[in-house]
């Protein structure tokens, strides 16, 4: 799939009313009541046939009625189809490239590399064998690629079309192309006189031009010069003429035809070869793969779609309201406790955090020696080499933000309490330190009554998907004390198994690609509110997503790839969930933002399929025994730069390794004090070693 990110298709559009809407189109339409210019999936070798194609269609879209498009059902008395289509692309492809000279380039080689790939049918033909209509149609696409002859007698019709600049001029050329090519359908090529010095292979009235718009285009293009002169060179090697018809070129640089006796015999005056061969050829401009089938064309979600899926603190907490009743003092009194405790554990975390930043930053600063001069040191220059004022540079004196998404699917039911439970030991941290942050749940399944949106052709299905807030740093305060009161009702499994608070929080599938690539708007809006430099997304879950569910023509069968389009560009990506999910995060860090994963394993299983998926090679046995020690050990394993994460944890998640609780500090009466300094080591340790989300969190953002 050429890269779309360096096609000229902003600027054509920048101040036109034309939206686009790529697709699994066979070919480009445009729809003039609503101005949607449909473009198919085009397969290019090289950036400026991308540009051709792209240019040649927006032309189409500012200059041509709607009876004018080569597929329109209108009947135009005395212009056939196939006519005007050739007339009216001379005219639109003239505007459109004076309105953007920057085009002529890529028109002028994307045809080359056209013709080098036989698109109009002309290998192995002589030229001169086409009828009138087909060399004007040749001569207004190719210019001066190719010397194509008309006689004395076909000139003025040639300059007539070449000449056209309303619809009106087109239809009058049409119409007078027509009735000639009728007046001499039986002896198309005896206008041609044997002494090729009568042939003309004329300018047409716009060769002048082509070169001042040519000239005008290389000002503008210097940035791209070495990257475009390459693809030059490369069309140049691949588009050498070699249509062997007996061209021959004379000692002045000028052309000649050897006489040839072959004549077209054309039945049917009303077809054009060359542009009928150029439209059976388009299917070839199509991305496929060898099977024949195109990719599934998927638009990542739109700000709209987000919004849909989006349901705020407000909307949970009022379906809260309708599933819950109060709960017994008891609860509260326990609650009182994790919180207590929770509090302890965190504070001396954030002294910790702090601490070892400072320490971080202090090792890694660097004291500019340029800059103002300090007039205090002025007078010591003699002898002084340090006159300037200095400038300390912190490493990564950054502010940090928070997004995370906790994986609400069916899987998650019996670690959930234990994973919420961390996750307040995370929100109380950020709190402690300033680190603003939202905490959202993510599954599929009930709409929950929410309307939604009609689905077009080729847009995900969100209907599918929830995103739900559960708690946000700038909660007022009441509100935050509430959100986070509530989830601690998810932790008390024993006495109040719920399985959901709310119908919007209930357990469904795992939509993970369908929410980074609503994400996307997350990170958008969580800037907006929070002024952060660095937007850390943390995504928790306990298996791999599903694949993208995209509407689209069932009864059509797609390659196993698809062409994502995400803020106007297209990327080529495997439909393997696993495959599009490293994709997806891998753009969003393109945007700077670090994404840490952390991955639950409930069982041995679970564990060795993480680590196999982050693994670049195969792993026998010896590696993963070592590998599963350590993770025994520790309760973890960390890795940096796999599938998509900056940071990728793989967490023990029976039902022991999570808990946050504290163990008790054992210590006998005949202890030593070497026996005493551990238990007290082993306790105070657990108090962070039990909380792996918050300290590892931690460490990454110090």
């Amino acid at each position: 799939m050429a890269n779309q990110s360096k096609s000229i298709l902003a600027k054509l559009l920048a101040n036109e009313n034309i939206s686009i809407q790529y697709g699994n189109f066979p070919t480009a339409f445009f729809d003039v009541e609503k101005r949607v210019l449909g473009l198919p999936l085009w397969k290019s070798s090289s950036r400026f046939l991308t540009d051709l194609l792209i240019g040649h269609e927006v032309g189409h879209a500012l200059y041509t009625p709607k009876d004018g498009w080569h597929d329109s059902s209108i009947e135009i008395p005395g212009c056939p189809r196939s006519y005007v289509n050739v007339v009216e692309d001379v005219r639109i492809e003239k505007k459109i490239q004076s309105k953007y000279p920057g085009l002529v380039r890529s028109f002028k080689l994307g045809y080359k590399e056209l013709f080098a790939r036989n698109f109009f049918g002309t290998k192995n033909r002589d030229i001169e064998s086409y009828s009138l209509v087909d060399r004007i149609n040749i001569k207004a696409k190719l210019r001066d690629i190719i010397d194509v002859p008309f006689s004395k007698e076909e000139q003025p019709l040639v300059n007539k079309v070449m000449s056209v600049e309303t619809w009106d001029d087109v239809l009058d050329a049409c119409r007078d192309l027509y009735a000639y090519m009728q007046e001499h359908k039986d002896n198309n090529n005896d206008n041609f006189e044997d002494n090729s010095s009568q042939m003309q292979s004329p300018n047409s009235g716009n060769e002048n031009e082509d070169l001042s718009m040519e000239s005008q285009s290389s000002n503008s293009e210097s940035g791209e010069e070495a990257e475009d002169k390459n693809l030059e060179n490369s069309i140049e090697n691949s588009s050498e003429i070699s249509n062997e018809s007996e061209q021959v070129k004379d000692t002045e640089g000028g052309s000649s035809f050897v006489e040839s006796s072959k004549k077209v015999d054309i039945d049917d005056v009303e077809n054009v070869e060359t542009d009928a061969s150029f439209r059976k050829n388009e299917e070839d401009l199509l991305e496929k793969d060898d099977a024949g089938k195109q990719p599934l064309y998927v638009r990542s979600i739109s700000k709209n779609q987000y919004k849909e899926m989006l349901f705020t603190y407000s909307d949970v907490e009022q379906a809260r309201k309708l599933k819950i009743s109060d709960h017994p003092v008891i609860v509260w009194e326990d609650y009182k406790a994790f919180l207590d405790e929770t509090n302890k554990t965190t504070g001396l975390m954030a002294k910790e955090f702090e601490m070892r930043k400072a320490a971080y930053r202090t090792q890694r600063a660097q004291t500019a020696r340029t800059g103002s001069i300090d007039t205090n040191k002025l007078h010591s220059y003699k002898y002084n080499d340090d006159i300037f004022a200095k400038v300390t540079n912190l490493a990564d004196a950054k502010s940090h933000g928070m997004i995370m998404l906790i994986d609400y699917s069916g899987s998650m039911d019996r670690i959930l309490g234990d994973t919420i439970k961390q996750t307040l030991n995370l929100a109380m941290f950020c709190k402690k330190v300033n680190i603003p942050f939202v905490i959202y749940g993510f599954t599929s399944g009930n709409p929950c009554g929410r309307e939604y949106s009609t689905i077009s052709i080729g847009e995900v299905d969100h209907k599918d998907t929830r995103i739900f807030e559960l708690l946000n740093s700038s909660m007022k305060k009441t509100t935050y004390e509430e959100a986070y009161r509530m989830l601690y009702l998810y932790t008390l499994e024993d006495t109040y198994h719920y399985n959901h608070l709310s119908d919007i929080e209930g357990f469904g599938g795992t939509p993970l690609n369908e929410v980074i690539m609503a994400s996307d708007h997350i990170v958008k809006d969580f800037r907006n509110k929070f002024p952060v430099q660095k937007v850390n997304l943390v995504l928790l879950t306990d298996g791999d997503g599903r694949n993208v569910r995209v509407n689209h023509e069932w009864s059509t069968s797609y390659s196993k790839d698809m062409i994502i389009e995400i803020n106007g560009k297209l990327d080529k990506v495997s439909r393997n969930s696993r495959l599009c999910t490293e994709f997806l995060l891998n753009k969003l860090r393109k945007q700077g933002i670090t994404t840490i994963g952390y991955r639950l394993a409930e069982r041995n299983y679970d564990f060795n399929g993480a680590l196999y998926a982050a693994s670049d090679k195969y792993l026998d046995y010896d590696v993963m025994k070592d590998f599963r020690k350590t993770y025994n050990k520790q309760k973890f394993l960390s890795m940096d730069n796999k599938i998509g994460y900056d940071r990728y944890f793989v967490i023990k998640a029976d039902r022991k390794s999570l808990n946050t609780d504290v163990e008790e500090l054992e210590i006998d009466a005949d202890f030593s004090k070497a026996q005493i300094t551990k238990a007290f080591k082993k306790h105070a340790g657990s108090k962070k070693g039990n909380r792996i989300l918050a300290t590892k969190f931690a460490e990454i953002v110090a």
